[in-house]
């Protein structure tokens, strides 16, 4: 996937939309205490309860918040790709964070010290209001997801699931194992083969050996409920740029 171009063009090469707002001088400025990893699926960035020391800036990859529950059963609550960032908590003031902070799919992250954040949003101009839009649109579909496990099937919520993650990949074809998406939509293994496979047949998808490989991203949309839409259009706003895979402009 190519990621969007914004109509006004800064003069560094970034990935990360928050990170693309910033005029050149502020940017150059913040890349001092940027550190690009690569993290791979199931890498843990924050436990529960933990300080975090870094907030993190994904240039490609999906991060997952992930609450687990007493009983040893877990549930993906939200999801974070290049749009935005992971450490809202440190955002808010709050700290600490009930939920998992995981890598869902392989990506490169920039990551950046607590305390150079806190002094980045009190020194860079517009830079918190940026901040503040992503976090607005990022709670925002943390209770869509709420409404749409209620109310949507595992058919339509898988689908929602994997149009949101092929907006945020390079590429059609990512790393995804039954257990994985499982715990990403709260359900039983069993129940997501099924899903899979209704979608495959439908030719939405091609799922293989852990690959997920989206063949057809309009049957894709079709069969997911309107959850998908809302959210992205609350992103879409939130950047002022759009999020849509470059499949949905050629067709």
């Amino acid at each position: 996937m190519s990621h969007p171009q914004s109509s006004a063009e800064p003069e560094h090469d970034e990935r990360n939309a928050l990170l693309r707002s910033l005029e050149a001088h502020h940017y150059r400025a913040l890349a001092q205490h940027l550190d690009e990893v690569l993290l791979r699926p199931g890498d843990i960035l924050v436990e529960p309860g933990q300080r975090p020391s870094h907030v993190y800036f994904p240039q490609s990859g999906v991060i997952s918040i992930v609450a687990h529950f007493e009983g040893g059963g877990a549930v993906e609550v939200g999801t974070i790709g290049w749009e935005g960032m992971a450490g809202i908590p440190v955002y808010l003031g709050v700290g600490t964070s009930p939920y998992r902070v995981i890598m869902q799919v392989e990506g490169q992250v920039r990551r950046m010290p607590v305390d150079a954040f806190e002094r980045a949003i009190e020194e860079i101009p517009g830079f918190d209001e940026r901040i503040a839009e992503f976090v607005d649109a990022y709670l925002m579909q943390v209770s869509q997801t709420a409404a749409c496990n209620r109310m949507h099937d595992l058919a339509q919520r898988a689908a929602r699931w994997l149009l949101i993650t092929h907006d945020r990949v390079d590429g059609d074809t990512f790393a995804l194992t039954h257990e994985f998406l499982a715990i990403m939509l709260g359900v039983r293994r069993a129940g997501v083969s099924e899903a899979a496979a209704e979608l495959q047949r439908k030719g939405a998808i091609r799922y293989s050996r852990g690959r997920v490989t989206v063949t057809d991203r309009s049957i894709l949309t079709r069969e997911s409920c309107e959850c998908y839409a809302v959210v992205r259009a609350r992103f879409d706003a939130s950047r002022r740029e759009p999020m849509s895979h470059p499949q949905l402009a050629a067709g």
